[in-house]
């Protein structure tokens, strides 16, 4: 009966790379592959596998953490009286062997398409992402060209009302007073008082527009180099360049 190398390591709990060196140690023989499950043992190969092993745990209960293959060596020629080798010359070729390797090249075209498909997918999510952020820019900068032309008409506002606030306090001051000749010192000092009071929230105002208007112009730089900068393009990997 022959078993393949993933129902020995089930069965025995190890690993195949520990299988391997086994082999390599000349402990198991000579074993044969199936093109399709690998690697197959027979039946005087498992009871080698079951022998090394308990071999190797005796040891492992005495406190030896590297193994003896010496003692190894020695159990196994006792117990099978050295190592016979049977070769096959041809892998049976069973119906199920083909059924198998068929099914297999089957999954593997559909993992193509699958794969295939995604990446057709995600390169078409991406065309679409890129328009969107383009037209949300286009819409953006729109809206601060707007905001930018309400803030400039009312800075200018605020320019004449600063250039003309002398003149109109004067205005002011002959209408509440005019058929007094002088006015006291207090209501001097009130009326100056109030006067640079008004041109202190003028000039504030200012300093805020400016700093809008600042900020403003360097969101659009940012913008119009993120719409000018060339989209820099992937480096095509192994799948991109067969379904590219």
């Amino acid at each position: 009966m022959v078993k393949y190398i993933g129902d020995v390591t089930k069965e025995f709990g190890i690993e195949s790379h520990t299988l391997r060196n086994w082999e390599d140690r000349g402990l198991i023989g000579d074993v044969e592959q199936d093109f399709v499950h690998g690697r197959m043992y027979n039946d005087e190969q498992i009871e080698r596998i079951r022998t090394i092993q308990e071999v190797i745990n005796a040891q492992r209960e005495k406190g030896m953490k590297r193994t003896d293959y010496r003692e190894v060596e020695d159990v196994l020629l006792d117990r099978f009286g050295g190592l016979v080798v049977e070769r096959q010359e041809n892998i049976p070729a069973t119906p199920e062997t083909f059924i198998n390797l068929l099914k297999k090249l089957e999954k593997q075209e559909q993992a193509n398409e699958q794969l295939k498909e995604l990446l057709m997918t995600m390169a078409k999510s991406q065309v679409e992402g890129n328009d969107r952020i383009h037209q949300a820019l286009v819409e953006n900068t729109a809206k601060q060209e707007e905001d930018m032309k309400e803030i400039r008409e009312v800075r200018e506002m605020i320019v004449e009302l600063n250039k003309d606030l002398p003149a109109r306090t004067s205005e002011a001051l002959s209408k509440t007073l005019p058929e007094t000749p002088a006015i006291s010192k207090e209501q001097a000092d009130t009326v100056i008082k109030e006067n640079q009071s008004l041109k202190q929230e003028v000039q504030l105002m200012k300093k805020v527009l400016d700093e809008v208007l600042l900020q403003i112009e360097e969101d659009r730089e940012k913008q119009a180099s993120l719409e000018t900068a060339p989209a820099e393009e992937p480096k095509k990997g192994f799948f991109a360049r067969i379904f590219g």
